[in-house]
């Protein structure tokens, strides 16, 4: 895959962009084979996926994304009522390690929302996958 987006002013670089990729590849490699809890308490685990495909970085939605919201900082998400905007932030000391922290703090997020339960992704909804700036 081509992590080079020549994207000016997205503070993305190649990468950060394979690390975002492979951690969030790794992440739904646990998730689609049954090995993660539904709780952290729980014994219990989620069912394997039926049919879960790994993610490609798309330079062409890291342009859209940039264009699209000046990203100004807006008060933390607690919950997920309004799906027109999908936003979250994250401390790192380093460039690379945002992308861990991120997928993180949105997994601990939807464990503390309802357990995933009616975040299905909808048709309508692929056009909106979450991107990391």
């Amino acid at each position: 895959p081509e992590y080079d987006c020549k994207t000016p002013d997205t503070g993305m670089n190649p990468v950060t962009r394979q690390q975002v990729i492979t951690t969030l590849n790794a992440n739904r490699h646990y998730l689609a084979t049954g090995r993660v809890r539904i709780t952290p308490f729980s014994s219990q685990n989620f069912p394997p996926a039926a049919d879960m495909l790994m993610m490609n970085y798309d330079c062409d939605l890291e342009k859209q994304a940039s264009r699209r919201n000046p990203c100004d900082r807006i008060p933390p998400r607690t919950k997920f009522d309004n799906l027109e905007m999908n936003y979250g932030y994250v401390k790192a000391r380093r460039t690379y390690n945002g992308g861990d922290a991120a997928q993180l703090g949105w997994w601990s997020t939807h464990m503390s929302n309802d357990k995933f339960k009616g975040n299905t992704p909808r048709k309508e909804d692929f056009k909106m996958i979450p991107f990391f700036l």
